[in-house]
């Protein structure tokens, strides 16, 4: 949903951990090697966890904010 988006969104710009993240994920996604870890590294966890989001939904979000980024490179 929208409002689930908005809650990614708005994690991503609080927590430095997760901007980077998703930062290093654009950046492979542009260059073609985009990877996804089963699980996620231990400070990204920690990251998601002070947001209070689940790695799951954030991986389900995933596609959708590299798609943003990718939008504003344009």
């Amino acid at each position: 949903s929208d409002d689930a988006l908005l809650v990614f969104l708005r994690a991503v710009k609080a927590d430095g951990e997760l901007l980077g993240y998703i930062a290093a994920k654009a950046e492979a996604d542009a260059s073609g090697v985009l990877s996804i870890e089963t699980d996620p590294p231990v400070a990204l966890q920690m990251a998601l966890e002070r947001q209070g989001i689940k790695w799951s939904d954030f991986v389900q979000y995933l596609p959708i904010l590299l798609e943003i980024i990718r939008s504003f490179r344009k």
